[in-house]
């Protein structure tokens, strides 16, 4: 690998005397260099040596021969990586092998090393291993180990021929209780190697790198259903490197990782980006992260190239919403940057679509029964919403019935042995256009079929038949219960009204706003917290219009209610979406330090500025969290952009700046423990006063 080659310019006089650096103790430096420059000796060392064998075969044209690892065991005690590259000749041993900063790959990018640190590594385990090369049919073998001096010898053990070709060994002794790491580490360290080695000693099962979407140099991949990460990996000639996001912020493309569901592999050739010495890490150089945010500018742009592409050749609209909400969703919990999306014209909705006037019945195949999967049942829910998935159509009821049974739609699953679900729209008795209730949608758009043409039915239905029943809100089981005409009139109360949808194999009520937007019982719950006084009523959605302003004239109707609630309130809801990220992680010795922030001397203590921070999220979180729940549901959600943007903005207000401020500016309150706080408050004290003056000073 090409190293930097920055050499300073020093201009001198005559009267100037010059003197050389030099080494007192020569062991030391080399006990430096080999125990205390890695955090992972062990995964240095698998890093190393197996990128020296790779890089062995680069150097004879042997790019597709692979090296060979054994793995030690209770049966071979010993790590042994051999490749068949040129092998190293007494003379290369002697002036480069055994010499630290020696090396030959400084001149090219084809091969990974360059530092002349990386042969040495065994070193850093243990004192002793072997060296067995092959040069010209005559095989050396070599015993390295630390002599007293800690400057290390490398010993001639003897020669012999041979008819082998040539190539070099590396045998290194193991200790049982690390077996399973060099195994592990190994794995991680050749994971994304074209080429992999063949693997000796124990079966070692590779990760699978699954990527949902690919380009040139990057691949994502989804995170964990349970546990959304979002990481950096830096690829560079197939080896791996973290990166904290926290160092791209501000520097680099940073806004995608707000938008990605997973992992972004970011692919470099050797020398394209800076190592540490130790090539444990990335150092990042301006060049270096002049090079990564490019990669992203590029990889953003092949995003929506890819993404435009793979929704222009959909056959249907259904099928461009059923990528845009299944696969893209794997990919991204945000696809805001893409732009709005669109399929012949058509804008694609992320989530669910709604049926602007009337309600929707889904009948599912092939359900689990008693733990088992029944390839023949089928089962009815109603909702409101129907979901963009595969295998599925959406039928419109004709018919003069309100709820579909399975034998309606039976002939549906006959006819199409693929099919897994159906939607059957009703549309409500006010629905002026039956055609026109997939709002934004019209009916030819989704290809939507008549129920008329699967079943017929001679079950009919009337409005005039259904019941006026009213429901209230309790708020103790946070749900709609009904009531008596006899409780309503004698509420006393401000008094909401608003329409209800059965949710669910439970029928649980929803409220339904004009937008069609749902609020849950949490939600309802919250309105009623930040609204004393008032009680909210509800009727079924089958209901007419004209029957529930008939009878509720002298309500607020919810909507009403939404937005005058809205309007008295000024309240920054991104601040409080920040909040909430430390929702589950504030700091739980706040409320017994901020005893003793009195005793605090200095007024801009930086104690004093976290406990005031701290105190300040931990307000809004109690209470706001349910005023931003309702916002969010009715109004924007608000986006890890719009906040990384509120940070950018308020410094002041960044918690985890504040956080780690707090943790390099008084490193010994993190080992107090939580239960002895309150019992240490004068030594705690008196360590921030002594802090404080020390900063001043």
């Amino acid at each position: 690998m090409k190293l930097s080659d920055i050499r300073p310019t020093v201009e001198t006089t005559g009267q100037m005397v010059n003197q050389l650096f030099s080494i007192e103790d020569t062991g030391a430096i080399f006990d430096i260099l080999r125990n205390r420059m890695y955090s992972d000796p062990i995964r240095a060392i698998c890093r190393e040596i197996t990128s020296n064998a790779r890089d062995a075969h680069r150097e004879v044209g042997k790019e597709d021969v692979e090296c060979e690892i054994t793995l030690p065991s209770a049966f071979d005690k010993f790590y042994k990586v051999k490749d068949f590259g040129p092998g190293i000749s007494p003379e290369r041993m002697a002036t480069v092998f055994i010499r630290y900063t020696a090396s030959t790959k400084r001149d090219d990018n084809k091969q990974t090393g360059g530092f002349g640190l990386g042969a040495k590594t065994p070193f850093s385990y243990s004192d002793t291993f072997t060296i067995v090369t092959i040069v010209d049919n005559i095989k050396y073998h070599y015993a390295c180990f630390i002599d007293p001096t800690k400057v290390g010898q490398l010993s001639l053990l003897r020669t012999e021929g041979t008819s082998e070709s040539n190539g070099t060994e590396i045998i290194i002794p193991v200790k049982s209780e690390d077996f399973n790491k060099f195994a592990i580490d190994t794995e991680f360290v050749t994971r994304h190697w074209d080429v992999k080695p063949i693997l000796h000693g124990r079966h070692v099962q590779y990760k699978s790198i699954v990527s949902t979407l690919e380009g040139n140099g990057y691949k994502i991949c989804k995170s964990n259903d349970y546990n959304t990460i979002r990481e950096i990996k830096l690829v560079i000639d197939g080896i791996e490197y973290p990166l904290e996001l926290s160092q791209l912020k501000g520097k680099v493309h940073s806004g995608i990782f707000n938008a990605i569901n997973g992992t972004i592999y970011l692919y470099f050739g050797v020398g394209e980006l800076d190592l540490s010495a130790t090539r444990e890490s990335v150092h990042l150089s301006a060049p270096t992260e002049a090079k990564i945010n490019d990669r992203l500018s590029e990889i953003v742009k092949d995003f929506k190239v890819s993404v435009l592409q793979k929704i222009d050749g959909c056959v249907s609209l259904w099928d461009a919403n059923v990528y845009l909400n299944n696969e893209l969703g794997k990919t991204f919990n945000d696809h805001s940057f893409l732009g709005t999306l669109t399929w012949k014209g058509l804008p694609l909705i992320e989530g669910s679509l709604r049926a602007s006037d009337g309600k929707v019945f889904t009948f599912s195949k092939g359900v689990s029964k008693r733990g088992r999967i029944d390839p023949d049942k089928i089962v009815r829910t109603m909702q409101n919403t129907i979901n963009f998935v595969s295998d599925a159509q959406v039928y419109f009821c004709d018919l003069a019935i309100k709820e579909p049974q399975i034998k309606d739609v039976k002939k549906a699953f006959e006819n199409d042995k693929s099919l897994k679900h159906v939607y059957v729209i009703v549309p409500n008795d006010d629905c002026k256009d039956v055609k026109a209730v997939f709002t934004p949608y019209s009916y030819q758009d989704l290809e939507v079929k008549n129920l008329s043409g699967i079943t017929k039915v001679s079950r009919t239905y009337s409005i005039s038949g259904v019941r006026l029943l009213v429901f209230k809100y309790d708020y103790t089981s946070r749900a709609f219960r009904q009531v008596a005409y006899s409780a309503m009139e004698e509420d006393t109360g401000k008094k909401v009204i608003c329409s209800l949808d059965k949710i669910g194999y439970n029928s649980t009520r929803t409220v339904i706003l004009k937008n069609k937007k749902s609020l849950d019982g949490d939600i309802v719950k919250s309105l009623i917290l930040a609204n004393p006084g008032y009680s909210i009523y509800g009727v079924d959605s089958v209901v007419p219009t004209k029957k529930v302003e008939e009878h509720f004239s002298d309500f607020l109707p919810i909507d009403d209610f939404v937005e005058n609630f809205f309007a008295k309130k000024s309240i920054d809801f991104v601040k409080i979406k920040y909040a909430m990220k430390f929702q589950y992680s504030l700091d739980r010795h706040v409320d017994q330090l901020e005893k003793i922030k009195s005793d605090v001397k200095d007024p801009d203590s930086i104690f004093l500025n976290y406990i005031k921070l701290n105190s300040e999220i931990a307000t809004l979180i109690k209470d706001h969290a349910g005023i931003l729940n309702i916002y969010e549901t009715i109004k924007n959600t608000i986006t890890e952009i719009d906040v990384d943007d509120y940070i950018t903005a308020h410094p002041e207000f960044d918690y985890k700046c504040a956080k780690d401020k707090i943790a390099t500016t008084y490193p010994l309150l993190s080992h107090i423990d939580y239960y002895t706080t309150s019992r240490n408050c004068d030594p705690i004290i008196h360590y921030i006063n002594l802090i404080d003056k020390d900063l001043k000073n």
